[in-house]
């Protein structure tokens, strides 16, 4: 009797334990991650009215609960141990900057807001929407004030579908302004990527925007819309996939981009002015070095400018182009549609047209 009744405790304690196990896994399953900073997770089960916060260790592989409470208290509680252990950076007066764009790159962008890093002394800004600087100093010590703003000002994105535009070679994210605002008015989330073209190669721009995207805390979908360079950048972060693991790929919009290799580059690749002016990415843009390039298996639609008549403006380039790239090299075979517009290259992302047909690719797949 006494072993059979040993035996039954044995198998019912068994069951218990074995069910709590698995009750304490499926709860787990609940939990939806709603924001990663650092070493630091959100996570959230009931849309929000029960959340932890998680240290995730260095390498991410190491979990410990913090604290659980509601979404408020976690998002408290984050820029308390943010604070405590990065601070704001060095003292900070809120200063307009003067621009910079070959000078600094994007590390990560949220609604309007951005952390640059410097492309020669290495350290970091944060910007406000209105290009005021918040913090300086180390990429922690911004993105622990950022989140105290974040906390202080409660903006969040418009959707969870990102848009991010990139300017192209010699320029900055203020050229491609009148697109972000176009995006923005259709329910985008549109960010705007400065990246210094002219200061790092069409390889460090790829990773450069590989970094932002994996820090794009609320994006479930990202598509692209890019002028020029930006198009070529693009391409070549296709050529990698880790990126890609967590978030769904939307469209592409390329406007004006050399897809098969500018014909200017081709023809000054030797003169030791454009070699300077243009560094390492404007030396790539030949053919030969563009077409080692993947193109992107989704859904491209490419909208290319015309000034003049057959012959264009350009005596560098041939046949019909806007002033600095032919219409026959934005081409792609697999393009789902292709759009001529009249305009100059530089100015064609300004032109309601292209703003228009943009927005239209991006919810339909197809320009009007």
């Amino acid at each position: 009797m006494f072993r059979r009744s040993s035996l039954i405790f044995l198998i019912f304690t068994a069951v218990i334990l074995f069910g709590f196990a698995d009750n304490l896994s499926a709860s787990e399953d609940h939990w939806k991650e709603q924001r990663q900073v650092l070493n630091y997770a959100i996570e959230c089960q009931d849309n929000g009215a029960n959340c932890q916060l998680i240290n995730t260790g260095e390498s991410g592989e190491r979990r410990q609960l913090v604290s659980r409470g509601s979404l408020e208290q976690m998002e408290e509680t984050l820029v308390e141990m943010l604070q405590a252990q990065y601070g704001n950076g060095f003292p900070n007066l809120p200063i307009w900057t003067l621009g910079g764009d070959q000078f600094w790159a994007d590390v990560f962008v949220y609604h309007g807001w951005r952390i640059q890093e410097n492309v020669f002394a290495g350290h970091h800004r944060l910007l406000d929407a209105q290009d005021l600087r918040r913090a300086w100093g180390s990429y922690e010590a911004c993105q622990s004030a950022f989140q105290t703003y974040r906390r202080d000002l409660k903006f969040e994105p418009k959707s969870n579908h990102w848009v991010f535009i990139l300017h192209g070679l010699f320029r900055g994210k203020d050229s491609v302004e009148p697109l972000r605002s176009e995006l923005s008015e259709a329910g985008f989330e549109a960010q705007t990527v400065n990246y210094p073209s002219t200061r790092r190669s069409i390889d460090e721009h790829a990773e450069q925007l590989a970094t932002i995207i994996k820090r794009a805390d609320g994006a479930d979908t990202v598509s692209f819309v890019t002028q020029s360079l930006g198009g070529i950048v693009v391409r070549r972060l296709f050529a990698d996939a880790d990126w890609q693991e967590n978030i769904d790929i939307g469209k592409i919009v390329m406007v004006a981009p050399p897809n098969r290799g500018s014909q200017v580059a081709e023809a000054l690749e030797d003169f030791f002015p454009f070699q300077v002016l243009a560094g390492e990415s404007g030396k790539a843009l030949t053919e030969e070095q563009v077409s080692q390039l993947p193109v992107p298996d989704v859904e491209i639609g490419i909208i290319a400018g015309q000034v003049g008549g057959e012959d264009g403006w350009n005596p560098l380039i041939t046949g019909p182009g806007d002033g600095t790239i032919s219409i026959s090299t934005t081409r792609l075979e697999n393009a789902a549609d292709f759009l001529v517009v009249r305009g100059m290259h530089s100015f064609l992302p300004g032109l309601q047209e292209v703003r228009q047909a943009t927005v239209h690719f991006l919810q339909t797949g197809k320009f009007p």
